[in-house]
């Protein structure tokens, strides 16, 4: 145990960012979350993959075609899974699975972003991971349990990136970056911003070294690869060509909204808010040391969620709903831009020289309550447009779905309103609520006769107390976090390289 203990150590602050998450989206999805399938659940789940599976007509090859432009292959695996685990559709059970899934990214985050215990800024950059990852800014993923395809990628593109950007890089660290390189695209197409943050790396490397390395060459081979991978990959839908960005206003607008997330309809401030990470690449690129050992991946982090904020303006830029703000489903990716610029922050309050950290300790907090701001006006609108309501008419969805079901009447959700109309295309509710291969198969909510399968029991106990647990879980992160922070490490106690 002795051996074994201090290996576990500089995990201990890092878990407890993941029990802050995992608590707060654990109340959400028991507030607000329910058995009844949203949007694409109904046509992809309901309509194509569980029949087929329940009939022995779905080839494994169909798993690895794309789902509009996103190859979701593990995503499939997932809900397969749970479905014959439990013997029945329960979108409640991947909602669940969701928590771990956030919590889990948001640990590595925050080991990665501070893995020297000695930092004096490890406190600050783990407490900033968890309030970023707090749910409700992502709220569309959180509560729509098809979204996982979201996290597999996110997940696997933030191993692959901590494994390339290490040093040395081994032959073991090489290959296994590679294949959750691999991986990240077979979760969604977010996996090809891989290869172009590995190649912004790469070329700050250069500017340093002034040739190229062993290193350097592994890490171009393995870019180029991922590269060729992700064209392989890439598809084209022509009904999705409405939603790119028609003219370079509207691509220079949406861009600026992602770059200044979380602030709505005032994308110049995108210029402030990525003035960090602006700073800091030049620095690299003037062939400047490294701040701390964790640069490569913050800078790397912020390239990626660049790439994310440059695609999404192009390929989404022209949609209604990038008119006034970035949609709550792509905020994951704007988290990595916000976390690498602030991470660079506080790395210079920490190093700043006596005779400057006055300055730097003003520019700092002033772009710290820039953040602070934007994310307390996001919070408290979408608190107000989406969360409560949410909360308040949670079951609305499933009683217009239950009426539709014992009626057939589809005005039933024409005049509740497109808020709680669970799919646009009312016919294909219909057609999966009568599909006889999903006699016996639909959610809990749609076959009141038939028992509950197993998963689905234990969702409901979980979610029924969700408030309790995530109790629970605060307690033993606060607990955690007071062993920490009373008994810090020999290396915690040395002054800062």
């Amino acid at each position: 145990m002795r051996r074994v203990f201090p290996a576990l150590r500089p995990w201990i602050l890092p878990l407890v960012v993941g029990l802050i998450v995992a608590g707060f989206q654990l109340w959400l999805v028991g507030a607000a979350g329910n058995a009844t399938p949203l949007n694409d659940e109904w046509d992809r789940e309901g309509g194509w993959l569980y029949p087929r599976w329940v009939t022995g007509e779905l080839p494994a090859a169909d798993l690895f075609k794309p789902h509009n432009e996103h190859r979701i292959l593990w995503t499939y695996l997932l809900d397969l899974g749970l479905f014959t685990a439990n013997g029945q559709w329960d979108p409640r059970m991947q909602l669940l699975v969701m928590v771990l899934l956030r919590a889990l990214i948001a640990v590595g985050l925050a080991r990665w972003l501070a893995s020297e215990p000695g930092q004096g800024s490890r406190w600050p950059i783990a407490l900033l991971v968890a309030w970023l990852f707090l749910p409700h800014l992502a709220w569309q993923n959180v509560l729509w349990g098809f979204q996982t395809q979201v996290y597999f990628s996110l997940g696997l593109s933030l191993l692959a990136l901590h494994l390339f950007v290490r040093s040395p890089l081994t032959p073991p660290r090489w290959l296994g970056g590679l294949a959750f390189g691999v991986a990240a695209q077979w979760g969604m197409s977010a996996g090809a911003f891989l290869p172009v943050a590995l190649a912004a790396l790469l070329v700050l490397d250069f500017a340093k070294e002034r040739k190229f390395t062993r290193e350097a060459c592994a890490r171009l081979a393995a870019i180029g690869l991922l590269g060729l991978l992700s064209l392989t990959l890439r598809t084209t839908v022509p009904e999705l060509a409405s939603q790119r960005a028609g003219s370079s206003g509207t691509f220079f607008h949406a861009f600026g909204l992602g770059l200044s997330w979380p602030y709505p309809e005032l994308p110049w401030l995108g210029v402030v808010a990525c003035l960090p990470l602006a700073v800091a690449l030049g620095r690299r690129l003037r062939g400047r040391p490294r701040l701390a050992p964790e640069e490569d991946f913050a800078l790397a982090l912020g390239c990626f969620g660049f790439a994310a904020a440059l695609a999404q303006a192009f390929f989404r830029g022209g949609a209604a709903e990038f008119s006034q703000r970035i949609p709550s489903r792509y905020a994951e990716f704007m988290v990595l831009l916000a976390l690498a610029n602030a991470w660079c922050v506080l790395t210079w309050l920490r190093r700043a020289v006596p005779g400057r950290r006055l300055i730097a300790q003003t520019a700092g907090s002033a772009w710290f309550a820039l953040l602070a701001i934007g994310w307390l006006g996001t919070s408290t609108e979408v608190w107000r447009k989406a969360l409560h309501p949410r909360i308040e008419y949670r079951d609305v969805p499933g009683q217009l779905v239950r009426q539709y079901q014992l009626t057939g009447h589809a005005e039933i959700f024409t005049t509740a309103g497109r808020f709680f109309q669970p799919y646009p295309e009312v016919a294909e509710i219909g057609r999966v609520l009568s599909d006889p291969r999903m006699h016996g198969h639909l959610p809990p909510t749609f076959q009141p006769g038939q028992p509950p399968g197993p998963l689905s029991r234990a969702a409901t106990a979980v979610m029924s107390r969700a408030a309790t647990l995530a109790l629970i879980l605060f307690a033993l992160a606060g607990l955690l976090a007071l062993w920490e922070f009373r008994n810090p490490s020999r290396a915690a106690a040395k002054p800062a390289p």
